[in-house]
C-alpha cells in the first residue's frame, strides 16, 4: 500500500498487459506472478511470512506493521496469485473471493503446524456481483497460538469521513508493483462512501491505498479512544492504484447471512458473529 499523491502509473504482465493510469478502471489487487500448477496437491498455503519486515524499505503513505501485533494476518499464494488473509475464528479464515478458487483446498501453517483447509466463495461473487468479494475457509482442526480478529456486523461502523486502517502484505513502492510481497504494512484512509443496496463496497480516498498483494487483507476500525479494540469492517477488494480503494463490507446482510449459513455447514464459528467462537481478540 502507498500514498496516492506520490504514485505514478505502472504496468504489469500476466499473459497479457494492462496499462494503469489515474483514470483507469479499478482492478483487483492480487499479486500476479505467484501462480502454482493445478497438479499440486494443495492449491494454497496460508502462513505467516518467513521473515518479519525490519522497516528498512521506504514506504510512501504507510508504515511497516509488526506481525506480532497482527498475528492473525496471513500471507498466501494460490493458483490465482498472492494475497492476504485473516484468521477470524478457531477454524475460520477470511480473504477475498477473487484471490482463490471456489472449493480450493490447501493448508494453513502457523508456528510450522500444517492444518488442512477448504475455501468457499460468496455465492453473490460467483453470480458476477464482484462487490461480494468474500471467501471463507474452514480448517479441519482448530488453529492455536494466535488471537483471532473479530468481524464487525454493526452498521454503526464505519461512517463517512471516518478513518479506517488498511492492512496487507502487498507491494510498497511508488507505481504499485514491486517484489516486496511478504512485508506487512498498514495505513489509514478516509471513508467517502458506504455500501448501497446490493453494492457492498465501502470506498476510501486518499491516505494509504491498497496495492497488489493487499487483496483479501482486512480493513479495520477502532471503536475505543485508545485504539486497543479493533474490528474488521471489510475485505480489501480492488483499487485504482492511485487514490481510491474498494472494500467489500462485512456489516451487510449479504455477508452476515452467508457467513451464518457457511458456519452451519462447516461447524466453524466466526468472532464477532458467533458467541460460541473462542480465542477471539479482546
Amino acid at each position: 500500500m502507498y500514498h496516492a499523491s506520490n504514485c505514478a502509473p505502472h504496468g504489469f504482465e500476466r499473459k497479457f498487459h494492462v496499462w494503469l493510469s489515474r483514470s483507469a478502471a479499478a482492478i483487483a489487487l492480487l499479486l500476479f506472478g505467484a501462480q502454482q500448477t493445478a497438479a499440486q496437491q494443495d492449491s494454497f498455503v496460508f502462513a505467516t511470512p518467513d521473515q518479519a519486515t525490519d522497516g528498512s524499505i521506504e514506504v510512501i503513505g504507510a508504515k511497516s506493521a509488526k506481525p506480532e501485533i497482527w498475528p492473525a494476518t496471513l500471507i498466501f499464494k494460490s493458483a490465482i496469485g498472492g494475497c492476504t488473509a485473516t484468521v477470524v475464528g478457531p477454524q475460520a479464515v477470511l480473504t477475498a473471493a477473487h484471490c482463490i478458487e471456489d472449493g480450493a483446498s490447501g493448508q494453513i501453517k502457523i508456528h510450522s503446524q500444517p492444518i488442512k483447509a477448504q475455501c468457499k466463495r460468496h455465492p453473490g461473487y460467483k453470480n458476477t456481483n464482484t462487490t461480494h468479494d468474500f471467501a471463507l475457509c474452514n480448517t479441519d482442526a482448530p488453529i492455536s497460538g494466535v488471537a483471532f480478529e473479530a468481524v464487525n456486523t454493526s452498521i454503526a461502523f464505519p461512517k463517512v469521513a471516518m478513518p479506517i486502517t488498511i492492512l496487507g502484505y502487498g507491494c510498497t513502492t511508488p507505481g504499485g508493483f514491486d517484489r516486496n510481497f511478504g512485508m506487512l504494512f498498514s495505513g489509514t484512509a478516509t471513508v467517502t462512501r458506504l455500501p448501497r443496496n446490493d453494492d457492498l463496497y465501502t470506498i476510501t480516498h486518499g491516505g494509504a491505498a491498497v496495492c497488489f498483494g493487499d487483496s483479501g487483507g482486512a480493513a479495520y476500525v477502532y471503536d475505543d479512544a485508545i485504539q486497543r479494540h479493533r474490528l474488521i469492517v471489510g475485505v480489501n477488494s480492488k483499487g485504482d492504484i492511485s487514490e481510491v480503494s474498494y472494500i467489500s463490507s462485512t456489516d451487510t446482510e449479504a455477508f452476515v447471512s452467508w457467513a451464518i449459513d457457511w458456519s452451519k455447514q462447516t461447524k466453524a464459528f466466526i468472532c464477532g458473529i458467533h458467541t460460541e467462537a473462542t480465542g477471539c481478540r479482546p
